[in-house]
């Protein structure tokens, strides 16, 4: 059985190495609201400058997440080989090379979520294009491909909106049924952005009334 040791010592770039090397899977990692680069150590993700994780081919990503935030304080995303999509809580290291992503047409967009990863997450289930702006006016540049790896935090003018009452990560829940309105709405609400719904053919919607299940064929 393969095993990983993190301690707080460690490169970001080394431990991604190992990862990618033994598992096949991408890591992601973030300080607050901003993405660490390859040169980080582990300490630097959080105040918490001490730990150690030793992970094996049966942990799950969700004990993974765990085990990384009471030792280290920081957050690791877990993404397939092609760091395109996040795997799956329930899914071990040992299962992961193998691991494919599903469509789906109801899931949860939280405020850790990569700005990349919400884009394609409605690109897949609905088929429309997500315009992600900084602040409430359109004439503000659209979150670019430059720094779109970024979670939805990252562009939240007041950072801590994106936490509820009881410092719970604030969420939005999406389903075919849902309106545009509803979905800008709560967007604007919950992660304190801008996002217009493009049809398939990148033109931003004006029906507000329109569902996330009618919007790819929709003007």
């Amino acid at each position: 059985m393969a095993e990983i040791k993190i301690t707080s010592r460690l490169e970001t770039k080394t431990v991604s190495e190992k990862f990618k090397n033994t598992y096949g899977v991408t890591l992601r990692y973030y300080f607050m609201t901003r993405n660490a680069t390859s040169s980080w150590r582990i300490a630097e993700l959080s105040d918490n400058k001490g730990g150690e994780l030793v992970c094996d081919d049966s942990m799950t990503v969700s004990q993974f997440n765990k085990g990384i935030s009471e030792q280290f304080g920081g957050r690791i995303l877990v993404f397939d080989s092609n760091n395109q999509y996040l795997i799956d809580d329930d899914i071990t290291f040992a299962a992961a090379k193998s691991w494919k992503p599903k469509v789906n047409k109801e899931f949860t967009i939280t405020s850790y979520h990569p700005a990349d990863y919400v884009i394609r997450l409605c690109k897949d289930a609905f088929n429309i294009n997500l315009k992600i702006y900084t602040y409430e006016d359109t004439t503000y540049p659209v979150v670019s491909e430059e720094n779109w790896l970024s979670p939805l935090a990252s562009y939240c003018v007041n950072y801590k909106s994106i936490f509820t009452k009881d410092r719970t990560c604030a969420s939005v829940n999406c389903s075919e049924s849902m309106t545009i309105k509803d979905f800008e709405q709560k967007m604007k609400e919950s992660f304190g952005i801008l996002v217009k719904v493009a049809n398939a053919k990148n033109q931003i919607i004006t029906d507000k009334k329109t569902t996330l299940g009618q919007a790819a064929n929709s003007t």
